[in-house]
């Protein structure tokens, strides 16, 4: 009779510790499938990253509208006037040699219109190059304010801070706006870092030769870098304006609007890049890759974490006939 209790009380402690055993190993599966999920969800977060990151750049390099880029003889030729019929507010064409800046420009009487809006009217993170909306389309003000994002691998106005270092403003010295039907030539006279809310660098209401020269001077107390030109209160100015590192910060280039127009000193082959769809991937901020590299780690450390537990299964089980022998 002991025995038989013995024996009945092993069956139950073997029933429950089999029964403990399934809850712990059905817990386990859960918590690998909760991992896995994390997992895949952070995978296709990243995937989805690098689509969006690749699809932004593409916008912003502006490749698709150099078709539409006005002919050199300044009359402008039937593919700008097709961009045109696309959207009206297109007005012209900016370029500063040397540079990837090489956009066409537009105009709304709304500041914040361009902002996410390509040239055909398009939503596109990387917005446009458009001209200050206090400004008057045709070029018929003292102070010009052009203003684009400041973007990574020298998309849009990336290139601006570049004027930052000294022997880089000295060799960039020209580029070509196009509008009125022509082209004008762009002088480089000063390089600055200022504030999104100062007055005296983003009021362009300047009637008086007073403010007008008050502004200059101004610009020249404040700049990083200046060249000789001669610039009066009779002449056309134009800031390039994108943001710096800051919230409020800005980076900006002034110029000189001429009649003249300036050859493009660098050779095409000493053109700038502008990469692409075979080139994006190196162009991915390191935080991506990091992303990346942990999650590709941790599903390598999961498979084989599930491999171990698969053998160890298999080990167990090849041993029981031994066991009962």
């Amino acid at each position: 009779m002991e025995e038989y209790d013995t024996q009945k009380k092993d069956r139950d402690t073997s029933r429950s510790d089999s029964l403990a055993g399934k809850l712990i190993r059905f817990i386990s599966r859960c918590v690998d499938m909760v991992i896995l999920v994390i997992l895949l969800i952070m995978l296709l977060f990243g995937a989805y990253t690098l689509y969006d990151t690749h699809r932004i750049y593409q916008e912003a390099e502006g490749t698709e509208f150099e078709t539409y880029k006005p002919e050199e003889n300044g009359t402008g030729n039937l593919s700008f006037q097709d961009l045109r019929a696309i959207n009206p507010d297109v007005i012209g064409w900016l370029t500063v040699y040397g540079t990837n800046i090489d956009y066409p420009l537009v105009y709304s009487d709304k500041f914040d219109a361009y902002i996410n809006t390509d040239p055909t009217g398009k939503f596109t993170l990387a917005g446009s190059i458009f001209l200050d909306y206090k400004n008057d389309p045709k070029f018929k003000d003292f102070k010009n304010i052009i203003y684009g994002h400041h973007m990574e691998h020298s998309m849009m106005f990336g290139d601006i801070d570049k004027f930052a270092d000294r022997g880089y403003f000295d060799d960039h010295k020209y580029g070509n706006i196009y509008y009125n039907d022509k082209n004008h030539g762009i002088e480089f006279f000063a390089y600055f870092e200022g504030d999104a809310y100062d007055n005296g660098i983003y009021d362009v209401n300047l009637t008086t030769d007073d403010q007008k020269a008050e502004f200059l001077r101004y610009m020249k107390r404040i700049a990083m870098y200046t060249r000789h030109v001669s610039v009066d209160t009779g002449d056309t100015v134009v800031l390039l304006s994108t943001c710096a590192g800051d919230t409020n910060g800005r980076y900006i280039l002034a110029g000189k609007i001429t009649d003249k127009t300036y050859r493009d000193p660098f050779p095409a082959e000493e053109q700038p890049y502008l990469g692409g769809g075979s080139s994006f991937l190196a162009k991915l901020p390191f935080w991506w890759w990091i992303l990346l590299g942990a999650a590709l780690l941790i599903l390598l450390g999961f498979a084989i974490g599930r491999g171990r537990k698969r053998k160890q299964r298999r080990m167990k089980q090849a041993a029981k006939p031994d066991e009962i022998e």
